[in-house]
């Protein structure tokens, strides 16, 4: 059971797909199915996000780089992909240097995440390397639970 006996409130701008998964969430975490924890619950409520964060680091291909004009389009069409699978594309740069891009994302799972970054590999125009991230709140949560 949530603390207070009810479900916190989610943040308004989550919209009805978090609230949709908010409900099973809900039903797992009292059930005991493994769902998101009482304290996940609780760290949403107080302002932080229980979605995991990936930092996607991109290089072009030679298709990429021969269609390098549309890659504003392919930008903003994969943005539309993650979020209607419940992801949120946090920020993303081109950059000079070893890689051609830097993303910043959320998303529902690693599953989720996978599927989407195996789609956006089947474009062909880039290639990336994935590193999950983990916000310092989180970092300090894991490093309390050591002896």
């Amino acid at each position: 059971m949530f603390r207070g006996g009810t479900r916190p409130q989610l943040h308004p701008e989550d919209a009805a797909l978090d609230r949709m998964r908010a409900e099973v969430w809900c039903f797992e975490a009292t059930q005991g199915g493994g769902g998101v924890r009482e304290d996940a619950w609780v760290q949403r409520a107080e302002g932080g996000s229980v979605m995991p964060k990936y930092i996607i680091l991109m290089n072009l291909t030679e298709q990429g780089v021969k269609a390098i004009k549309d890659a504003p389009a392919r930008i903003a069409a994969a943005e539309k992909t993650l979020e209607a699978a419940g992801g949120k594309l946090l920020g993303f740069y081109a950059t000079m240097g070893p890689y051609d891009y830097v993303a910043i994302a959320e998303g529902p799972s690693d599953e989720v995440a996978m599927l989407q970054l195996i789609g956006l590999a089947m474009g062909g125009t880039v290639r990336t390397t994935t590193l999950k991230a983990f916000a310092l709140d989180e970092f300090s949560a894991i490093l309390s639970k050591l002896p």
